[in-house]
């Protein structure tokens, strides 16, 4: 888990998944016992999603708290989200573009590895609107675009742990 000095690795296989923990509530239950992936599940820092690269981790490592993410507040205590689901979706799944139904400029969407010293794996799923990076939530406000991102990421996630599975 831990960075020990490692560089980072901007490429990404098309294969390789990113990992997500999320609350049960954005995982649906189908009649036949398949479990569904809600959009909901990529809703909170849409901007950037936090995610973990299986390059570098297990999907067990996504349920902890980075103690070193910069955006952390003073007095942070990390936790372990042990009762959460961790979702998977491959690389190649995340949109580079979308554009706005009604026109407008296209948001761009990138990968970025981006790790924390407790946290090797840490990526990001950086948005960029006119050239512009989008790094506060607020500026991501075309709900529309939103909606759609948040919904491609659902369609293709699957699910890699139930609330307090581990791997073996």
């Amino acid at each position: 888990m831990r960075r020990n000095g490692r560089p980072v690795v901007p490429e990404f296989a098309p294969a390789e998944d990113l990992y997500r923990r999320c609350h049960p509530d954005a995982i649906d239950t189908l009649d036949d016992g398949e479990l569904r992936v809600l959009s909901t599940a990529f809703d909170k820092g849409v901007h950037a999603l936090s995610m973990q690269r299986s390059a570098f981790a297990q999907a067990d490592f996504v349920r902890w708290d980075s103690a070193t993410d910069p955006g952390n507040v003073a007095g942070f205590v990390p936790q372990l989200w042990r009762d959460w689901f961790v979702v998977a979706v491959r690389a190649d799944a995340v949109p580079k573009t979308l554009a706005p139904p009604a026109g407008g400029a296209e948001y761009l969407f990138t990968l970025r590895h981006k790790p924390f010293d407790d946290s090797y794996a840490h990526t990001e799923i950086e948005v960029m609107k006119g050239g512009k990076l989008l790094d506060k939530e607020w500026q991501f406000n075309n709900k529309h675009v939103k909606l759609i991102y948040q919904t491609i990421l659902a369609d293709k996630a699957i699910v890699s742990l139930k609330p307090d599975q581990v791997q073996p």
